[in-house]
C-alpha cells in the first residue's frame, strides 16, 4: 500500500501525459514486471490506460454526495437514518477509522473545516417479529423484514473533496489492474496443477494393461498441450496483449450499479401492496469491484471537530478497558 500511496500523491500534482505515464509503470509492476522487456510496452499500454483512468474518473463522479453525516442530519435525513442504527454508532464509526485517525494527525489536516471521504458499507436484511397496526387492530409477532447496514469504512479523507475524488479514482484504476494480476496468479495456479497431473500420468503410462497404459499416455498429450498453451500465455507479450484486452472493458470488473428501496421510518422494508406511511425510497449506489462483493458508498462530508471529538472518545474508552 506503501507504494501506491507514494504514486498518488505523484498522480495528484501530474500532468495528464505524466499522470498516464506513470499509471503504465504502475500498472506494469503491479500485473507482471516481466511485461517491461516487451519493445513499446508503454507507447502500447498508454492509450488504454488513459481510457481506463478516464473511465475511473467518471466512475466516481457518479457517486452521491457528499452527504452529512452527524447527529443532526440522523434525525432530517432519511438515508443517514438508514445507514446508523443510532447516532451513537456515528461517533463510533469516525472513532474506530483508522483511515480517519491518520488524517486527523496528519499536516494536511491543519486548518482543515471538514473531512471528505467514501464510506463504503455493507448492506443487510433480516427478519424479525414485532407488533404492527393492521387498521385499528394491533397485532403481534407480525413479520417485517428489516433493512440494516454494517462494516463502514471510511476511504480516502482529504480536507477537499476534489482531492478525495481523485484519490478515489487512482484506487479505483489500483483495483483494475490489482483484478488483472489476481486472475494472472489464478492462471499460473492452474499451470502448476496441469504440471502436477502430466507427471502423474506420465508415471502412471508405465504401468497397468495395455489399455491402460494406452489411456493414460493419451491424457498425458491432451495435457502436455494445454501445458504448453498456459506457458505461451504466460508469456510477457501475450500478458501485454491479455492487460490490454482488460483494460479495454474496466467495466467487467469494476463498475457502479444502483438499487432503490422503500422503507418506513422504523427501517422496514415496503414491498409492494403494503401500505408505506411516511416510507421513503432510496437509491443506493452499489460499487462492484474485484473481489465480487457489494459496497453501497456515498461521498460524505464530516466536521473536523466531530471527527476528532470521535476520536478522543475511541482512545479514552481504549484507556479505561486497559486500566
Amino acid at each position: 500500500m506503501g507504494v501506491f500511496a507514494n504514486l498518488r500523491m505523484r498522480l495528484s500534482s501530474a500532468s495528464a501525459d505524466e499522470t498516464t505515464r506513470l499509471a503504465v509503470a504502475h500498472a506494469v509492476q503491479v500485473a507482471d514486471p516481466r511485461m517491461a522487456l516487451v519493445g513499446s510496452h508503454e507507447r502500447k499500454l498508454a492509450p488504454v490506460v488513459g481510457k481506463a483512468l478516464d473511465y475511473c474518473r467518471d466512475l466516481v463522479e457518479t457517486i452521491p454526495g457528499p452527504v452529512e453525516i452527524n447527529a443532526q442530519t440522523f434525525g432530517s435525513d432519511p438515508l443517514v437514518h438508514a445507514i446508523f442504527a443510532t447516532p451513537a454508532d456515528i461517533g463510533r464509526m469516525l472513532g474506530s477509522s483508522a483511515e480517519l485517525a491518520r488524517f486527523c494527525t496528519s499536516a494536511e489536516a491543519d486548518g482543515a473545516e471538514a473531512v471528505y471521504a467514501l464510506i463504503g458499507m455493507r448492506r443487510r436484511e433480516k427478519m424479525v417479529l414485532s407488533p404492527a397496526l393492521k387498521g385499528d387492530m394491533i397485532q403481534v409477532d407480525v413479520p417485517r423484514r428489516l433493512l440494516y447496514f454494517a462494516d463502514h469504512t471510511l476511504h480516502e479523507p482529504s480536507p477537499e473533496l476534489d482531492l478525495t475524488r481523485l484519490r478515489l479514482r487512482d484506487a479505483a484504476f489500483d483495483s483494475l489492474v490489482r483484478s488483472f494480476a489476481a486472475r494472472l496468479q489464478a492462471q499460473r495456479a492452474e499451470r502448476e496443477d496441469l504440471r502436477s497431473e502430466w507427471e502423474q500420468e506420465r508415471a502412471l503410462s508405465h504401468f497397468g494393461s495395455e489399455a491402460e497404459i494406452a489411456a493414460h499416455e493419451q491424457r498425458r498429450l491432451e495435457l502436455e498441450q494445454r501445458l504448453r498453451e498456459s506457458v505461451a500465455a504466460m508469456e510477457p507479450a501475450h500478458v501485454l496483449d491479455a492487460l490490454i484486452g482488460w483494460l479495454e472493458a474496466p467495466q467487467s470488473s469494476l463498475r457502479l450499479d444502483e438499487v432503490k428501496v422503500t422503507i418506513d421510518p422504523l427501517g422496514t422494508v415496503v414491498v409492494d401492496g403494503t401500505e408505506a406511511g411516511n416510507a421513503h425510497t432510496l437509491s443506493l449506489p452499489v460499487l462492484v469491484g474485484r473481489d465480487r462483493r457489494r459496497w453501497v458508498v456515498l461521498m460524505t462530508r464530516i466536521p473536523r471537530e466531530e471527527a476528532r471529538s470521535a476520536r478522543h472518545e475511541a482512545e479514552a474508552f481504549k484507556r479505561t478497558l486497559t486500566i
